[in-house]
């Protein structure tokens, strides 16, 4: 039993809150029930909820939201309130299901359904998808009726700014980082009772958005449909892009016309019983050695996992095969790559030399999974909790994200224009000449830790040659960036070729200025002695010293 202030404060406000007269279906005391049960599966089931705030702040949370519950008007606000308490655990998995009423327009990364919630828990929706691009919040999809209005840019809910709005509906985001929480601030702006929630409109049965459409602002005051069966409509294309091809088909793979290079889309991770995941892979990369292909390119922008046991026979395949070599094998990422998409972007890391483009995972590389789920008793409503940590490959990873190497996010110009910047990216792509390099390169961008983790991975890589060539190449950029006072950047490279090349009097005696640019000298000095140990006439580390001496 999991005993803390908030189950006190429970127990207390259970017996000591009168019957109301109640304006919503639920009553307070089914509510503070309802509370109580996810409170204590996440408490019981999580392995860490307490990462981004302490025991304490969370327990002041439940309980003012049990305070409030005799003033808050609907049903719906309080399960906003609810998934508030949740959303400050920042987990992916962890997360309070909100029933929609056009699911279909809806983002739902859940690999099983929801149980049925209470009649009363249904979110109202507008007719349209909303999706953030580089240029701001588009409609791209919508039902029967509406077909008008995809391509439309969303300036205004009400009087509000998008990009106020989006700001707004943060607190009940289940966002890892600011990519996830893009994917789920656009699908929340289209539920109306979150607009009124957040104070963004005033009638949910008369949402006003201003709109840029075909060149014109327009105003458009529009209701959530009434119930029925709806036909989606999609944004069209003369010719569809490559990525929106088979629809419908979670995993598949084609030669990109006119290229010498395979596209493989997978949208799950999971048991795919007619063609095992070797199998697929087998089948592939012979497709790949059929055409020639100089580039494969694996698509993983829409893939919010699944089951990552099935992601070492994807490792294993290209770790294996001639495509195991930077430049040739590019992974196509985006704010959906999620869950075991994103622990599959680890294993490259570690193991194969892949490119990563697009833009960065949804997802955490120490993340949280294998989410149970918990109906609570009144509301109806789905809880899904993690139970497991799923740790990066690197020790004290704590990135906020995946990065990619190449940027290309996904812009309206592109979208609408049926253009993929993320494949003619990877397909364009000419890498440096060597580990240092290319290591470079992502510096470069301000990609540091990318550029440590490429350097990584060549090294764990069989290679022509030895692996001792790169070492003058480190040496040679870290002098460089030394010589331009971008000293974190310097002192990256003459300390990886310290590391891994530690009978190098130059990587010591390189390191050693790093060290003495950056203001210790202590260290400075150690690292001149060293190199002086391995090489009694290396200048550099004469006249490092001598300079230290001087200033004694």
């Amino acid at each position: 039993m999991f005993k803390s202030i908030a189950t006190l404060l429970l127990c207390f406000l259970l017996t000591s809150f009168a019957a109301r007269a109640q304006t919503r279906e639920l009553t307070d005391s089914q509510w503070r029930e309802d509370i109580a049960a996810a409170v204590e599966a996440v408490r019981k089931d999580h392995p860490d909820p307490f990462r981004g705030l302490s025991s304490e702040e969370f327990d002041a949370k439940v309980a003012a939201l049990i305070v409030d519950l005799p003033s808050l008007p609907t049903d719906n606000d309080i399960a906003l309130r609810l998934a508030a308490l949740f959303a400050l655990i920042e987990d992916g998995h962890t997360r309070l299901s909100l029933p929609r009423s056009i699911p279909e327009l809806g983002f739902n990364p859940a690999h099983s359904n929801d149980e049925p919630a209470h009649k009363s828990m249904t979110f109202s929706s507008l007719p349209f998808r909303f999706y953030l691009f580089e240029e701001g919040l588009y409609i791209v999809e919508t039902i029967n009726g509406f077909k008008g209005y995809i391509g439309a840019k969303v300036i205004k809910f009400g009087n509000t700014a998008v990009e106020d709005a989006v700001t707004a509906v943060r607190p009940i985001l289940y966002a890892e980082n600011d990519y996830t929480a893009k994917t789920y601030a656009a699908d929340r702006l289209a539920l109306t009772d979150i607009l009124k929630h957040f104070g963004l409109i005033d009638n949910v049965d008369a949402v006003s958005l201003t709109l840029e459409r075909n060149g014109e602002t327009e105003m458009l005051s529009i209701a959530p449909p009434a119930g029925g069966e709806y036909e989606i409509v999609k944004a069209e294309f003369d010719t569809p892009p490559l990525a929106k091809q088979n629809n419908g088909k979670k995993r598949w793979f084609a030669r990109i016309p006119g290229e010498r290079a395979l596209y493989i889309r997978m949208d799950k991770i999971e048991m795919f019983p007619e063609t095992p995941t070797a199998d697929f892979m087998a089948e592939a990369l012979r497709e790949a050695k059929r055409i020639r292909a100089r580039k494969i390119l694996l698509d993983l922008r829409d893939n919010t996992g699944g089951s990552a046991s099935f992601n070492a026979a994807i490792v294993n395949a290209f770790a294996q095969s001639e495509y195991n070599e930077y430049g040739r094998l590019f992974v196509l990422t985006g704010r959906t790559t999620f869950s075991a998409a994103s622990m599959l972007m680890v294993a490259f890391e570690e193991y194969v030399n892949a490119i990563f483009v697009g833009e960065p995972s949804g997802a955490r590389p120490t993340t949280y999974g294998d989410p149970r789920k918990v109906q609570l008793p009144n509301s109806g409503l789905t809880l899904r909790v993690s139970t497991l940590t799923w740790p990066s490959s690197f020790a004290g990873d704590f990135r906020p994200f995946i990065e990619t190497h190449i940027d290309a996010p996904p812009t309206a110009a592109d979208f609408f224009a049926g253009e993929d910047s993320a494949i003619t990216a990877a397909l364009t792509y000419v890498p440096p000449d060597g580990p240092a390099a290319q290591m470079a390169e992502l510096f470069e961008k301000e990609k540091l830790q990318s550029g440590l983790i490429r350097f990584f991975t060549w090294l764990r890589s069989p290679i022509d040659g030895t692996h001792e060539d790169a070492a003058d190449d480190l040496i040679a950029y870290g002098h460089d960036y030394l010589d331009k006072v971008e000293l974190q950047k310097g002192r990256f490279m003459m300390a990886m070729a310290r590391d891994y090349f530690p009978t190098n009097a130059d990587a010591r005696a390189g390191l050693g200025r790093a060290m003495e640019l950056n203001d210790d000298p202590e260290s400075a000095r150690e690292r001149y002695k060293e190199a002086l140990e391995l090489d009694p006439d290396h200048e550099g580390a004469k006249e490092g010293l001598a300079r230290l001496a001087a200033q004694d």
